[in-house]
């Protein structure tokens, strides 16, 4: 189960990334490329070394990973909580819809 969660985790990371791109690129926004990935990516790397702490020699370092992992965390949310109020406040278009989900339907 721990596996699966660090695989989505991963997962999860990339595409909220290539999402807040999409958005930007989508409204003819300058944007830096895949914003909050590298943040995510620390973080994700950070989850899974806790998983070092099977072993009993290394648990120590799982310890400092899982510190880590933490308070980066918080920073990534921070990170994406942020471009996400910036997304609310873009220009709209006539009809207030993201490009992206025009045409689902």
């Amino acid at each position: 189960m721990q596996v699966f969660i660090l695989v989505f985790q991963f997962y999860m990371v990339n595409k909220i990334a290539d999402s807040i791109e999409a958005e930007y690129r989508s409204r003819n926004l300058p944007v830096e490329p895949r914003p909050t990935y590298q943040i995510g990516l620390v973080m994700c790397v950070c989850s899974a070394a806790t998983l070092v702490g099977q072993v009993p020699v290394l648990s120590f370092f799982s310890m400092i990973a899982a510190v880590a992992g933490f308070v980066v965390w918080i920073m990534y949310w921070v990170k994406t909580a942020e471009w996400k109020n910036k997304i609310k406040f873009l220009p709209q278009d006539n009809d207030g819809e993201s490009d992206l989900f025009k045409n689902l339907y």
